[in-house]
């Protein structure tokens, strides 16, 4: 069963080259879904 295709509104940029934190990034990305209500 092929499920629907969802729209995405907007992309989000993220520099992979970068040296990142992935529990600081993790974290980013939760807070900015609980500010959007999601």
């Amino acid at each position: 069963q092929m499920l629907e295709p969802s729209h995405i509104q907007r992309w989000a940029i993220v520099n992979f080259s970068a040296r990142c934190d992935i529990e600081l990034l993790a974290r980013k990305l939760a807070n900015t879904g609980y500010n959007k209500g999601i």
